[in-house]
Protein backbone atom coordinates (compact mmCIF):
# COMPACT_ATOMS: atom_id res chain seq x y z
CA UNK A 1 0.00 0.00 0.00
CA UNK A 2 1.26 3.46 -1.09
CA UNK A 3 2.14 5.65 2.51
CA UNK A 4 0.72 8.82 2.83
CA UNK A 5 3.09 11.77 2.87
CA UNK A 6 2.72 13.72 6.08
CA UNK A 7 2.91 17.27 4.88
CA UNK A 8 1.39 18.30 8.35
CA UNK A 9 -0.36 16.14 10.44
CA UNK A 10 -3.57 15.96 13.01
CA UNK A 11 -3.57 14.00 16.16
CA UNK A 12 -6.89 13.28 17.11
CA UNK A 13 -8.99 10.67 18.90
CA UNK A 14 -11.72 8.68 16.51
CA UNK A 15 -14.51 5.92 17.53
CA UNK A 16 -14.52 3.12 15.61
CA UNK A 17 -17.71 0.37 15.44
CA UNK A 18 -15.62 -2.97 16.47
CA UNK A 19 -17.00 -4.28 12.95
CA UNK A 20 -14.62 -1.60 11.06
CA UNK A 21 -12.21 -1.52 13.92
CA UNK A 22 -11.62 -5.05 13.11
CA UNK A 23 -11.26 -4.81 9.24
CA UNK A 24 -9.12 -2.25 9.45
CA UNK A 25 -7.26 -4.09 11.88
CA UNK A 26 -6.73 -7.15 9.28
CA UNK A 27 -6.19 -4.88 6.10
CA UNK A 28 -3.50 -3.35 7.97
CA UNK A 29 -1.78 -6.72 8.71
CA UNK A 30 -2.04 -8.06 4.98
CA UNK A 31 -0.29 -4.56 3.99
CA UNK A 32 2.43 -4.81 6.00
CA UNK A 33 1.01 -1.35 7.13
CA UNK A 34 -0.42 0.63 9.78
CA UNK A 35 -4.13 1.77 11.61
CA UNK A 36 -2.74 5.22 10.49
CA UNK A 37 -1.81 4.55 7.24
CA UNK A 38 -4.83 2.59 5.76
CA UNK A 39 -6.92 5.53 7.04
CA UNK A 40 -5.12 8.12 5.76
CA UNK A 41 -5.36 6.13 2.62
CA UNK A 42 -8.82 5.06 2.82
CA UNK A 43 -9.78 9.30 3.04
CA UNK A 44 -7.26 10.25 0.34
CA UNK A 45 -8.53 7.35 -2.07
CA UNK A 46 -12.32 7.87 -2.10
CA UNK A 47 -12.74 11.49 -1.40
CA UNK A 48 -10.32 12.90 -4.17
CA UNK A 49 -11.24 10.54 -6.43
CA UNK A 50 -10.90 13.18 -10.24
CA UNK A 51 -14.50 13.23 -12.01
CA UNK A 52 -13.20 10.96 -14.87
CA UNK A 53 -12.75 8.20 -12.95
CA UNK A 54 -15.93 9.04 -10.89
CA UNK A 55 -17.86 8.64 -13.68
CA UNK A 56 -16.27 5.86 -15.30
CA UNK A 57 -16.62 4.21 -11.90
CA UNK A 58 -20.29 5.32 -11.87
CA UNK A 59 -20.81 3.55 -15.27
CA UNK A 60 -18.61 0.27 -14.00
CA UNK A 61 -20.96 0.11 -11.18
CA UNK A 62 -24.47 0.78 -12.81
CA UNK A 63 -23.60 -1.87 -15.31
CA UNK A 64 -22.62 -4.63 -12.86
CA UNK A 65 -25.82 -3.93 -10.40
CA UNK A 66 -27.85 -4.73 -13.63
CA UNK A 67 -25.47 -7.71 -14.33
CA UNK A 68 -26.49 -8.84 -10.26
CA UNK A 69 -30.10 -8.25 -10.26
CA UNK A 70 -30.58 -10.19 -13.33
CA UNK A 71 -29.02 -13.34 -11.45
CA UNK A 72 -32.24 -15.68 -11.19
CA UNK A 73 -30.88 -16.14 -7.66
CA UNK A 74 -30.90 -12.65 -5.97
CA UNK A 75 -32.32 -14.10 -3.04
CA UNK A 76 -29.18 -16.00 -2.51
CA UNK A 77 -27.50 -14.07 0.42
CA UNK A 78 -24.22 -13.17 -1.48
CA UNK A 79 -26.23 -11.88 -4.30
CA UNK A 80 -27.97 -9.74 -2.16
CA UNK A 81 -24.47 -8.99 -0.83
CA UNK A 82 -23.09 -7.90 -4.24
CA UNK A 83 -26.44 -5.97 -5.16
CA UNK A 84 -26.19 -3.59 -1.23
CA UNK A 85 -22.12 -3.27 -1.91
CA UNK A 86 -22.91 -1.97 -5.73
CA UNK A 87 -25.68 0.11 -4.06
CA UNK A 88 -23.81 2.27 -1.54
CA UNK A 89 -20.73 2.37 -3.84
CA UNK A 90 -23.04 4.30 -6.39
CA UNK A 91 -24.95 6.19 -4.09
CA UNK A 92 -21.61 7.55 -2.56
CA UNK A 93 -20.31 8.19 -6.20
CA UNK A 94 -23.37 9.99 -7.61
CA UNK A 95 -22.46 12.08 -4.40
CA UNK A 96 -26.32 11.16 -3.10
CA UNK A 97 -24.82 10.17 0.61
CA UNK A 98 -27.32 11.44 3.54
CA UNK A 99 -26.88 11.70 7.03
CA UNK A 100 -28.87 8.87 7.56
CA UNK A 101 -26.14 6.27 5.87
CA UNK A 102 -23.53 7.43 8.03
CA UNK A 103 -24.96 7.20 11.33
CA UNK A 104 -24.10 4.38 13.67
CA UNK A 105 -26.35 2.74 16.27
CA UNK A 106 -26.46 3.46 19.66
CA UNK A 107 -26.02 -0.19 20.67
CA UNK A 108 -23.24 -0.81 18.25
CA UNK A 109 -19.93 -1.65 20.43
CA UNK A 110 -17.26 0.59 19.62
CA UNK A 111 -13.38 0.98 20.39
CA UNK A 112 -11.31 4.13 20.60
CA UNK A 113 -8.10 5.12 19.05
CA UNK A 114 -5.76 7.85 18.66
CA UNK A 115 -5.11 8.29 14.92
CA UNK A 116 -2.38 10.53 13.23
CA UNK A 117 -3.82 12.19 10.14
CA UNK A 118 -2.47 13.85 7.16
CA UNK A 119 -3.30 17.69 7.25
CA UNK A 120 -5.34 17.54 4.19
CA UNK A 121 -6.37 14.24 4.75
CA UNK A 122 -7.98 15.59 8.23
CA UNK A 123 -9.95 18.68 6.43
CA UNK A 124 -11.34 17.25 3.37
CA UNK A 125 -13.20 14.54 5.44
CA UNK A 126 -14.08 16.93 8.23
CA UNK A 127 -15.40 18.83 5.16
CA UNK A 128 -17.62 15.87 3.63
CA UNK A 129 -18.89 15.22 7.10
CA UNK A 130 -20.09 18.65 8.13
CA UNK A 131 -21.94 18.73 4.72
CA UNK A 132 -23.52 15.35 5.85
CA UNK A 133 -23.97 17.33 9.26
CA UNK A 134 -22.24 14.17 11.24
CA UNK A 135 -19.15 14.14 13.08
CA UNK A 136 -15.68 13.22 11.81
CA UNK A 137 -15.81 9.84 13.35
CA UNK A 138 -18.35 8.80 12.17
CA UNK A 139 -17.66 9.84 8.36
CA UNK A 140 -15.31 7.85 8.41
CA UNK A 141 -16.83 4.38 9.91
CA UNK A 142 -18.80 5.03 6.58
CA UNK A 143 -15.82 5.31 4.64
CA UNK A 144 -14.58 2.03 5.98
CA UNK A 145 -17.61 0.18 5.67
CA UNK A 146 -17.90 1.14 1.98
CA UNK A 147 -14.76 -0.05 1.46
CA UNK A 148 -13.75 -2.86 3.44
CA UNK A 149 -16.60 -4.30 4.11
CA UNK A 150 -17.57 -5.36 0.52
CA UNK A 151 -17.93 -9.09 -0.74
CA UNK A 152 -14.59 -10.39 -2.28
CA UNK A 153 -16.53 -10.58 -5.69
CA UNK A 154 -16.54 -6.71 -6.10
CA UNK A 155 -13.37 -6.10 -4.78
CA UNK A 156 -11.54 -8.69 -7.71
CA UNK A 157 -14.20 -6.79 -10.13
CA UNK A 158 -13.54 -3.12 -8.54
CA UNK A 159 -9.63 -4.19 -8.76
CA UNK A 160 -9.12 -5.63 -12.21
CA UNK A 161 -11.58 -2.97 -13.61
CA UNK A 162 -8.99 0.13 -12.08
CA UNK A 163 -5.99 -2.11 -12.73
CA UNK A 164 -6.97 -1.88 -16.91
CA UNK A 165 -7.95 1.85 -16.57
CA UNK A 166 -4.70 2.94 -14.98
CA UNK A 167 -2.86 0.55 -17.62
CA UNK A 168 -4.92 2.15 -20.59
CA UNK A 169 -4.33 5.93 -19.64
CA UNK A 170 -3.12 8.16 -22.50
CA UNK A 171 0.45 9.59 -22.60
CA UNK A 172 0.17 13.35 -24.08
CA UNK A 173 3.04 16.15 -24.97
CA UNK A 174 0.99 18.80 -22.87
CA UNK A 175 1.94 19.66 -19.95
CA UNK A 176 -1.50 20.21 -18.79
CA UNK A 177 -2.60 16.83 -19.98
CA UNK A 178 0.38 14.91 -18.49
CA UNK A 179 -0.95 16.20 -14.87
CA UNK A 180 -4.01 15.63 -15.89
CA UNK A 181 -3.65 12.04 -17.40
CA UNK A 182 -1.43 11.31 -14.46
CA UNK A 183 -3.70 12.51 -11.48
CA UNK A 184 -6.73 10.17 -13.05
CA UNK A 185 -3.90 7.19 -13.46
CA UNK A 186 -2.54 7.74 -9.65
CA UNK A 187 -6.36 7.57 -8.60
CA UNK A 188 -7.23 4.40 -10.82
CA UNK A 189 -4.00 2.70 -9.25
CA UNK A 190 -4.64 3.47 -5.67
CA UNK A 191 -7.78 1.73 -5.76
CA UNK A 192 -6.68 -0.65 -7.67
CA UNK A 193 -4.01 -1.57 -5.46
CA UNK A 194 -6.43 -1.19 -2.67
CA UNK A 195 -8.72 -3.82 -3.50
CA UNK A 196 -6.32 -6.44 -4.75
CA UNK A 197 -4.83 -6.38 -1.05
CA UNK A 198 -7.64 -6.36 1.10
CA UNK A 199 -8.65 -9.73 2.87
CA UNK A 200 -11.54 -10.76 1.49
CA UNK A 201 -14.55 -10.10 3.69
CA UNK A 202 -15.45 -13.91 5.48
CA UNK A 203 -17.65 -15.05 8.29
CA UNK A 204 -14.40 -17.77 9.30
CA UNK A 205 -13.33 -14.68 11.84
CA UNK A 206 -10.82 -17.75 12.69
CA UNK A 207 -8.87 -17.89 10.05
CA UNK A 208 -5.50 -16.45 9.96
CA UNK A 209 -3.67 -15.40 6.93
CA UNK A 210 -0.10 -15.15 5.91
CA UNK A 211 1.90 -13.18 3.13
CA UNK A 212 4.83 -14.51 0.74
CA UNK A 213 6.84 -12.54 -1.55
CA UNK A 214 6.58 -14.13 -5.16
CA UNK A 215 8.11 -13.06 -7.90
CA UNK A 216 5.83 -10.92 -9.64
CA UNK A 217 3.93 -10.12 -6.65
CA UNK A 218 2.72 -12.13 -3.43
CA UNK A 219 0.48 -15.04 -2.12
CA UNK A 220 -2.29 -14.73 0.60
CA UNK A 221 -3.19 -17.88 2.31
CA UNK A 222 -4.26 -18.82 5.70
CA UNK A 223 -1.44 -19.79 8.34
CA UNK A 224 -2.36 -23.47 9.27
CA UNK A 225 -1.23 -24.71 5.89
CA UNK A 226 1.64 -26.62 5.56
CA UNK A 227 4.46 -25.22 2.94
CA UNK A 228 6.37 -27.86 1.29
CA UNK A 229 9.89 -26.31 0.51
CA UNK A 230 12.04 -27.46 -2.93
CA UNK A 231 9.02 -29.42 -4.69
CA UNK A 232 9.31 -27.35 -8.01
CA UNK A 233 10.71 -23.47 -6.87
CA UNK A 234 11.20 -21.37 -3.85
CA UNK A 235 8.40 -18.51 -3.68
CA UNK A 236 10.63 -15.72 -4.65
CA UNK A 237 11.85 -17.11 -8.26
CA UNK A 238 7.82 -18.54 -8.96
CA UNK A 239 4.81 -17.10 -10.57
CA UNK A 240 2.39 -19.81 -10.03
CA UNK A 241 1.33 -21.83 -6.47
CA UNK A 242 -0.89 -24.93 -6.05
CA UNK A 243 -2.63 -26.11 -2.87
CA UNK A 244 -2.96 -29.57 -2.06
CA UNK A 245 -6.63 -30.79 -0.67
CA UNK A 246 -7.17 -34.26 0.37
CA UNK A 247 -10.86 -35.11 0.09
CA UNK A 248 -11.69 -37.11 3.20
CA UNK A 249 -8.94 -36.39 4.69
CA UNK A 250 -10.43 -35.15 7.93
CA UNK A 251 -10.45 -38.42 9.85
CA UNK A 252 -6.40 -38.26 8.98
CA UNK A 253 -5.92 -35.15 9.82
CA UNK A 254 -4.93 -33.79 6.82
CA UNK A 255 -4.23 -29.93 6.77
CA UNK A 256 -3.92 -28.26 3.39
CA UNK A 257 -0.48 -28.35 1.13
CA UNK A 258 0.77 -25.30 -0.57
CA UNK A 259 3.86 -25.50 -2.99
CA UNK A 260 5.06 -23.07 -5.28
CA UNK A 261 5.37 -23.56 -9.13
CA UNK A 262 6.17 -22.22 -12.25
CA UNK A 263 3.70 -24.48 -15.00
CA UNK A 264 1.10 -22.21 -16.40
CA UNK A 265 -2.69 -22.91 -15.09
CA UNK A 266 -4.16 -26.13 -16.57
CA UNK A 267 -0.54 -27.76 -17.47
CA UNK A 268 -0.91 -31.06 -15.61
CA UNK A 269 1.39 -32.54 -13.61
CA UNK A 270 3.53 -35.57 -14.70
CA UNK A 271 3.36 -38.99 -12.65
CA UNK A 272 6.61 -38.24 -11.96
CA UNK A 273 5.96 -34.67 -10.45
CA UNK A 274 2.80 -35.85 -8.86
CA UNK A 275 5.03 -38.52 -6.83
CA UNK A 276 7.75 -35.74 -6.12
CA UNK A 277 5.03 -33.61 -4.80
CA UNK A 278 3.06 -36.44 -2.75
CA UNK A 279 6.84 -37.52 -1.51
CA UNK A 280 7.12 -34.10 0.06
CA UNK A 281 4.22 -34.18 1.67
CA UNK A 282 5.24 -37.40 3.42
CA UNK A 283 8.14 -35.76 4.10
CA UNK A 284 6.20 -33.05 6.14
CA UNK A 285 3.28 -35.09 7.43
CA UNK A 286 4.32 -38.50 7.64
CA UNK A 287 0.54 -39.65 7.70
CA UNK A 288 0.54 -38.57 4.65
CA UNK A 289 1.43 -42.11 3.84
CA UNK A 290 -1.71 -43.52 4.85
CA UNK A 291 -3.75 -41.34 2.93
CA UNK A 292 -1.97 -43.10 -0.28
CA UNK A 293 -2.07 -46.49 0.94
CA UNK A 294 -5.84 -45.96 1.55
CA UNK A 295 -6.71 -44.51 -1.55
CA UNK A 296 -9.22 -45.91 -4.01
CA UNK A 297 -8.92 -45.72 -7.89
CA UNK A 298 -11.58 -44.17 -9.81
CA UNK A 299 -13.67 -47.22 -11.36
CA UNK A 300 -13.11 -47.46 -14.95
CA UNK A 301 -15.30 -50.62 -15.65
CA UNK A 302 -18.80 -49.20 -17.91
CA UNK A 303 -21.59 -48.12 -15.89
CA UNK A 304 -23.67 -50.56 -17.08
CA UNK A 305 -21.34 -53.15 -14.79
CA UNK A 306 -22.96 -54.83 -11.55
CA UNK A 307 -19.92 -53.77 -9.75
CA UNK A 308 -19.47 -49.64 -10.67
CA UNK A 309 -22.02 -49.00 -8.69
CA UNK A 310 -20.33 -50.23 -5.48
CA UNK A 311 -16.82 -49.50 -7.22
CA UNK A 312 -17.87 -46.05 -7.36
CA UNK A 313 -19.01 -45.42 -3.43
CA UNK A 314 -15.49 -47.22 -2.30
CA UNK A 315 -14.40 -44.38 -4.59
CA UNK A 316 -15.22 -41.53 -3.05
CA UNK A 317 -15.08 -42.64 0.46
CA UNK A 318 -11.72 -42.61 0.14
CA UNK A 319 -9.40 -40.14 0.92
CA UNK A 320 -8.61 -38.39 -2.81
CA UNK A 321 -5.74 -36.07 -2.76
CA UNK A 322 -6.19 -33.56 -5.52
CA UNK A 323 -3.74 -30.49 -6.94
CA UNK A 324 -5.32 -27.28 -7.60
CA UNK A 325 -4.16 -23.98 -8.96
CA UNK A 326 -4.46 -21.03 -6.77
CA UNK A 327 -5.94 -17.98 -8.42
CA UNK A 328 -4.34 -14.78 -9.21
CA UNK A 329 -5.39 -11.19 -9.63
CA UNK A 330 -4.42 -11.20 -13.46
CA UNK A 331 -6.47 -14.07 -14.36
CA UNK A 332 -8.67 -13.46 -16.80
CA UNK A 333 -11.32 -15.09 -15.06
CA UNK A 334 -10.77 -13.91 -11.64
CA UNK A 335 -13.63 -10.85 -11.69
CA UNK A 336 -15.69 -13.53 -12.38
CA UNK A 337 -15.10 -16.00 -9.48
CA UNK A 338 -16.61 -16.37 -6.04
CA UNK A 339 -14.85 -15.56 -3.12
CA UNK A 340 -11.26 -17.43 -3.27
CA UNK A 341 -11.90 -20.16 -1.06
CA UNK A 342 -10.13 -19.97 2.26
CA UNK A 343 -8.86 -16.05 1.16
CA UNK A 344 -6.13 -17.63 -0.87
CA UNK A 345 -5.04 -15.48 -3.69
CA UNK A 346 -1.86 -14.50 -5.71
CA UNK A 347 -1.81 -10.85 -5.94
CA UNK A 348 -0.05 -9.93 -9.19
CA UNK A 349 1.85 -6.24 -9.05
CA UNK A 350 -0.01 -3.15 -10.63
CA UNK A 351 3.17 -2.23 -12.28
CA UNK A 352 6.80 -3.53 -12.52
CA UNK A 353 7.88 -0.13 -12.15
CA UNK A 354 5.94 0.39 -8.93
CA UNK A 355 7.98 1.40 -5.79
Amino acid sequence: MIEFIKKGIQRTSIELSEANYELVHLYASLANGKLTYVLNYIIKMMVNIPDEVRNNLINFCRERLIEAQENPYTLDERVKARIDAYKRLLKFLEGATTKKDVVLSSDVAKAKSVITFDLSNFRVASREAKKLGTTFSRYLNYLISLTLGIPALVQGELSAFCAQKSASVDEQNSLYWMYRERNIQESYKELAIFWAQKEPYTKEKNILLKRTDMKDGYIVYPADWVVLDGVQCDAKDSVRACVIEVKNGKKYGMPHFLFFTNKDVGDPFTIDEENAIYLACVKAVPNFAQVLRDGVDQPTMPMSDPRYKEATKRFLASPIPGIFYIPATDDPYYCMQDEPLFGCRIVRNISKSES
